[in-house]
């Protein structure tokens, strides 16, 4: 996203993804796409986000693209680590889901490993852009 729409066409000043899952009340998965712009741009830009985030369960990202979005997980991974408070975070999830609290090391390895085939899969699997809610932060007119 910020490839496209801010280095390449300069219209928004910043873009941020977001991924959560949760097992209560009942197991889901939620994503945050936030960027500001022009309001004037506002909903061409949505729209022009859906279709990159829709292209992704259509076709696999290309492996330069994947290859920048691991360096930046592993290298926000690796500064996030220096926090206790995000140990305490993934040791307490890891120990509600059931998993074994050592996993939180393996995310580095998981991250290598992941393939173009992986986010097409992943992506067709929990993308549904038909359940969406679209919000959008305006400034009052006057």
């Amino acid at each position: 996203l910020r490839r496209r729409l801010r280095d390449e066409r300069g219209d928004i000043y910043a873009v941020q993804v977001g991924c959560r899952d949760s097992l209560q009340p009942v197991p889901s998965i939620q994503f945050s796409f936030e960027f500001g712009c022009d309001p004037a741009k506002a909903e061409e830009l949505s729209d022009q986000v859906l279709g990159i985030i829709g292209g992704f369960s259509s076709s696999p990202p290309k492996p330069e693209d994947l290859a920048v979005v691991q360096q930046q997980l592993l290298r926000s991974n690796e500064e996030q680590l220096r926090d206790n408070e995000i140990w305490m975070s993934q040791l307490i999830n890891a120990v509600r889901r059931g998993e074994d609290p050592g996993g939180v090391l393996l995310f580095p390895d998981i991250v290598r490993s992941l393939t173009p085939g992986d986010v097409l899969a992943a992506a067709g699997k929990y993308l549904d852009l038909q359940n969406r809610l679209e919000l959008f932060l305006l400034p009052e007119k006057g």
